[in-house]
């Protein structure tokens, strides 16, 4: 069988052949259908195969290795055709500036995985310096044409100040705010968003290497990530997460538009190699509300038991006032603007300076915050799901868990805002709440203590 990689987005095999390929690129689907007493879930098999035609089915080119790894497990032979590394490139290289002296050798691990593998993901935790290792796998492509790409202004902006820090020239960002919309220098930084609405024979053969932040959010074809790259014959494609996609159609998605895991560092042995702070776990437990056991549907005892728990939302405070009087900064993670706002008021009520970011928060007030809490001039912020990723906060002490929420995913990003280790920080505290008011709050906190008790997190 000939697996013919015909560029970056496309690759095909006999279509007579599909069948030995379908078990490793197919996952389990449903859609409705008319039942006898209304609409009913049918369950089906659903593959990767984008389409057919000539005597030919064709797949994401970044499945290749998926497709590879299957058919060595059951001793099919194939013939692989093209897909060699286009691009001269040189060793990692950055000016020593600032604080800056040299890469550890877990980033060199993970930039040399890059330059050998030309795309797939890097899975490495927040706080281990992935910018880091961004701006090292740039410098290797001294003369080629990058684009950066992140779902939130903040990253991009902290990028762009990275790139600048360590002497990268010709840069260009594109946002919402940028007077140019369209790619006309070497490197760009650029929102998903924005880049989106850019006609595709814009860039379509205009960039060599394409890197995106929190890659996590690469996990459908037909989003608006799907759709850049789709369009885009970047032979280069880097994606760096902390978490990967909990479904597998999400995953098959990930690996198709830019490629497998190719390297990666555990949360477990970064803590070991004192690369990030240790999480320590507080817990509290909340009182019992008869109201919010008695509600049917998750969306009100979430209301009920959280957004609206005036019991919790004091305890939070308290909290909060107690960490500032021991000169300790704090981050309080909501997914509700009605919770923040609740949670502000209480705050201020304890004569505790707040801040509160969320998505209408301008993107230089957002700066200036984060600045202010990383100095320390500002000791407790609240912050929605504009703050879970990608923003680089080394001095803060807590993070409380305000929002609750079963995801390993949204628990692993809020913690690790906090995980940044400094010369004055080994360990960072994670708040966290028993709310046993409701069976869904009761199962979502199992599953979050599930986490922190199999990373081996300590408890006080």
């Amino acid at each position: 069988m000939k697996i013919e990689i015909l560029d970056a987005i496309d690759s095909r095999i006999p279509r007579n052949c599909e069948q030995l390929i379908t078990e490793f690129i197919s996952w389990e689907a449903i859609y409705w259908k008319r039942g006898p007493f209304g609409r009913i879930q049918q369950p089906y098999l659903a593959n990767a195969i984008t389409r057919r035609g000539g005597g030919y089915s064709y797949f994401l080119t970044g499945l290749v290795p998926r497709i590879i790894k299957g058919l060595d497990r059951k001793g099919i032979e194939y013939e692989l055709i093209g897909g060699e590394n286009p691009l001269p490139h040189n060793s990692p290289n950055l000016p020593e500036i600032e604080t800056f002296t040299e890469f550890r050798p877990d980033q060199i691990y993970l930039i040399n995985k890059a330059r050998r593998h030309i795309r797939g993901i890097i899975k490495s935790p927040t706080g281990t310096g992935k910018t880091l290792i961004q701006m090292g796998i740039c410098s290797c492509y001294p003369q080629s044409t990058i684009l950066i790409m992140a779902h939130t202004i903040d990253i991009v902006k902290q990028t762009v100040d990275e790139l600048e820090k360590f002497g990268f020239e010709d840069i260009q960002e594109i946002t919402g705010t940028s007077q140019i919309k369209i790619p006309v220098e070497r490197i760009v930084v650029s929102t998903m968003q924005t880049f989106g609405k850019i006609m595709p024979n814009q860039y379509m053969d205009y960039f060599e290497v394409v890197i995106i932040d929190e890659a996590h959010h690469v996990r459908n074809t037909n989003s608006t990530y799907g759709k850049i790259l789709r369009q885009m014959l970047a032979p280069i494609r880097l994606g760096f997460t902390a978490t990967l996609p909990e479904n597998k159609d999400e995953l098959i998605a990930m690996e198709g538009l830019l490629g497998p895991v190719i390297g990666e560092l555990t949360i477990q042995d970064a803590v070991e190699e004192k690369i990030l702070a240790k999480p320590v776990i507080q817990l509290f437990k909340t009182e019992y509300n008869r109201s919010v056991h008695s509600e049917k549907r998750y969306a009100d005892a979430y209301e009920k038991g959280i957004v609206q728990n005036r019991q919790r939302n004091e305890k939070i405070a308290e909290i909060v006032s107690y960490y500032v009087d021991q000169h300790k900064s704090i981050l309080i993670m909501v997914t509700k603007i009605e919770h923040g706002g609740l949670l502000e008021r209480f705050i201020l009520d304890k004569g505790v300076s707040c801040k509160f970011v969320r998505g209408s928060t301008e993107g230089e007030e957002r700066v200036a915050i984060k600045e202010a809490l990383i100095n320390k001039t500002v000791n407790c912020v609240i912050a929605t799901v504009v703050w879970r990723e990608g923003i680089n906060i080394p001095t803060l002490d807590v993070v409380v868990n305000a929002c609750g929420g079963k995801s390993e995913i949204m628990t692993l990003q809020a913690i690790g805002r906090g995980l940044r280790r400094t010369k004055d920080k080994d360990e960072v505290i994670i708040v966290d709440f028993f709310d046993n008011s409701h069976h869904y709050l009761i199962s979502h906190f199992g599953e979050r203590i599930t986490l922190y008790m199999d990373n081996g997190w300590r408890f006080i």
